[in-house]
Order: C-alpha cells, then sequence, then structure tokens
C-alpha cells in the first residue's frame, strides 16, 4: 500500500471552519489466487478520501473532544485483503467512516470508530465496522491502544468481533 495526504484548508483547533484533507490511496493484493477464487476482478485499486476534523475545546464536561469524518470513493474487498470490485458490484462506492474521542488530558483518550464497508463480492456479506477503544500515551514516543471491535462477517465466518491491543514505540 502507498498513500498521500494533503490538507486542503481549515485547522484543527484555531480556524473557524475544520481541517479538511484529501488522500489517495494505492493498494495491491500480493497473492490474488483466493480473491479471483470469490469473485474479486482486480488485485490492486486506487481509492480516494475526504476527511473533516475538528477538536472541540472542553465541549464534554470539561473534556477536549476530537471529531472526524470523512467519505472513501473505493470498492476494496474487506479493506483490499479479498481484492477490489466483484461479481455482484465492480464500480467504486462513496462509504462513510467516522471517530468521535474524548480526550481525558494529553495522555488518555476513549473513542469509538465506524467505517462503512461495500458489498462486492456474492459468495459473502461484507459487515461494517466498529470499535471502542481505550487510548494511553505515556509519551510522545510511545502509546498503547485496547479496543473491542465489531467486524461483523468477514468471508463468511460471522461474529468476528474481539479485543485488539497495539503496543506501538517510535524513537
Amino acid at each position: 500500500m502507498f498513500g498521500v495526504k494533503v490538507r486542503l484548508f481549515g485547522d484543527l483547533i484555531y480556524d473557524s471552519l475544520p481541517q479538511v484533507s484529501l488522500g489517495v490511496q494505492y493498494k495491491h493484493q500480493n497473492d490474488f489466487l483466493i480473491p479471483s477464487l470469490v469473485g474479486a476482478q482486480r488485485d490492486s485499486d486506487v481509492e480516494g478520501y475526504l476527511t473533516a476534523s475538528r477538536l472541540f475545546m472542553g465541549a464534554a464536561f470539561g473534556y477536549n473532544v476530537v471529531v472526524n469524518g470523512g467519505v472513501r470513493y473505493s470498492r476494496a474487498n474487506e479493506t483490499g485483503l479479498l481484492g477490489f470490485g466483484g461479481d455482484r458490484r465492480d464500480s467504486r462506492s462513496l462509504l462513510k467512516e467516522g471517530s468521535v474521542a474524548v480526550l481525558f488530558n494529553p495522555r488518555w483518550a476513549l473513542g469509538v470508530e465506524y467505517r462503512e464497508k461495500p458489498d462486492n463480492l456474492s459468495f459473502a456479506g461484507e459487515s461494517d465496522w466498529a470499535d471502542v477503544f481505550l487510548g494511553y500515551f505515556p509519551n510522545k514516543h510511545v502509546s498503547v491502544v485496547l479496543a473491542y471491535a465489531r467486524l461483523g462477517e468477514i468471508a463468511t465466518l460471522d461474529n468476528q468481533n474481539g479485543t485488539y491491543l497495539s503496543v506501538q514505540g517510535n524513537f
């Protein structure tokens, strides 16, 4: 995957308009055998997205709230893991995504995310994704995120839901 994102206008905090960004991603499926067998039409594709983000100072009982919303123009099956386009539908869809997080202080955040997904393949439905997360950021180099993700059906397997833990360090 390769992507580029540019800020078009606005600011997260200091402008009357939200920060609006435009991005493009190129995705490629390295092993296309299984996606082609289940109906995917191509092994790579380009998708675009437009997002708007805003930080509301003291908006939730004195805590800061960051809101992000966007639309993605895509035909990726399971975000590209099962190729792009399908036997049911091969055109791109305009898909909604967004998140809201309460920032309790510079180290703790609690939020929810949602991502709509297309339904291009006839062999299985594709569920929208949602999660609730708790993030801890002890310093600018380390982050720990615990989440419960509701992914629904993935490649005919129902109830693909569960917890997620990410520990990331940047030095």
